[in-house]
């Protein structure tokens, strides 16, 4: 009978913290949306293509949108750890896939430089950056 009482503990207790993680992110959402607009896929790109290629802005439409879809897109101006909240494990991981797929080693890669805004422009224009570097 003990173990009922605490399985049915520990499942409410996910159970709250999942509407509490549900409603963090509708919040977080709609501060966003006021701030800026949703933009789609190729709009996206558009905005990043400047700044790097195509393909790495895909790569990290692909990534960051699989997360935040439907309720968010991913804007070049967000933050990744405070707007979108990206996990550190993820990018760590969709680093690995990067280099991978460029046939590089993600121990090749810079380190992120202390002080920089950690926004999705710049995580792009970091991931080429270390494509230029593993080259030399």
């Amino acid at each position: 009978m003990k173990w009922l009482v605490l399985a049915a503990v520990i499942i409410g207790f996910f159970g709250l913290l999942a509407i509490y993680s549900a409603i963090r992110w509708r919040r977080k959402a709609a501060v966003l949306l006021a701030r800026r607009h949703n933009p789609t896929e190729q709009r996206f790109i558009g905005l990043m293509e400047p700044h790097m290629a195509t393909e790495t802005a895909r790569f990290l439409w692909d990534r960051i949108s699989a997360q935040t879809l439907p309720l968010i897109a991913p804007h070049p101006d967000d933050d990744t750890d405070l707007d979108l909240f990206v996990d550190a494990g993820d990018i760590t991981d969709w680093l690995s896939e990067f280099a991978q797929s460029h046939g590089r080693d993600e121990k090749d890669w810079p380190d992120w430089k202390a002080g920089q805004p950690t926004t999705v422009r710049n995580l792009g224009i970091w991931l080429e950056s270390g494509l230029l570097q593993s080259i030399r």
